[in-house]
């Protein structure tokens, strides 16, 4: 079966591939990013393509930083379009977010709050992305106003080797609330959380939860100005502990998920044309 187009998402590591049809997704193809992400995409595209056929394809985070829009704007716009060696295919790119004060980008999360905004409809308030770099962003009258990046998922994953899988509650509660006490100890709590492991042999889970709760703690800390007195929407794998630190500053945030928010995000580069 021949999709009617295909929608594709890069992070960091992995790249996605959903071939859509007229009632939704009817398959879905992963694979690590590589060398050449474009070669990936090709790659996984192709038992999907047919002779004589092209078909879209609108891939986020793939832009160039070249291409990125200037905050405050809306999400996307419009998905530029670039060279394929497959005739098959007709491959357009989303342009990620640029703000220079503080200076940051987004390259693939700006698919995903277009896609929340479409499922929220209106809101106004702060949706945050988890993930290897978790991304805040304030969003009014359908614009991003600005937004902050955090390396947690990267800092935790060099630490533990690993960002998912389930928390001892206890053990990351206790380490936000320490955290959030005193995160300019953040660094110090790191190092004596390492020395634990190695000296009373943590397990995974409990290392993992610890190094979570210090982590974000910090965090929630510096992105104090985005959550507090907004109403704020977690949309992405990794939500769990966000709702958790969230709640207990009294937040209670709504979650979206993750595939949802890409896809809906895609689909209005799509329908537009």
């Amino acid at each position: 079966m021949t999709p009617e187009w295909i929608a594709a998402d890069c992070t960091a590591d992995h790249l996605r591939l959903w071939a859509m049809g007229s009632e939704g997704i009817f398959a879905r193809a992963e694979a690590p990013v590589g060398a050449d992400p474009l070669a990936t995409l090709h790659a996984l595209a192709a038992p999907w393509l047919t002779e004589g056929r092209q078909i879209e394809v609108i891939a986020s985070g793939l832009a160039p930083v070249t291409a990125l829009r200037i905050v405050p704007c809306t999400p996307v716009a419009t998905a530029v379009p670039v060279p394929s060696d497959d005739s098959r295919l007709s491959l357009r790119l989303v342009p990620g977010l640029r703000q220079d004060r503080p200076a940051d980008l987004t390259q693939g999360a700006e698919v995903r709050i277009a896609g929340a905004l479409r499922v929220l409809g209106d809101f106004d308030g702060v949706i945050c992305l988890p993930g290897l770099t978790t991304v805040w962003a304030h969003l009014s009258a359908g614009e991003v106003v600005s937004f902050q990046s955090f390396a947690t998922g990267s800092l935790l994953a060099a630490l533990t080797g690993d960002i998912g899988g389930p928390l001892e509650t206890a053990a990351f509660t206790e380490a936000l609330a320490t955290t959030r006490a005193r995160p300019e100890r953040l660094a110090a709590q790191i190092a004596s959380l390492r020395a634990e492991s190695l000296l009373s042999g943590l397990s995974a889970t409990t290392l993992r939860s610890r190094a979570t709760g210090l982590f974000i703690g910090a965090e929630l800390t510096a992105a104090r100005p985005y959550w507090l007195g907004q109403g704020v929407v977690l949309a992405g794998e990794g939500s769990e502990p966000y709702c958790l630190a969230l709640a207990a500053e009294g937040v209670q945030a709504e979650t979206l998920p993750e595939e949802a928010c890409i896809l809906a995000g895609l689909a209005l580069l799509h329908t537009a044309g």
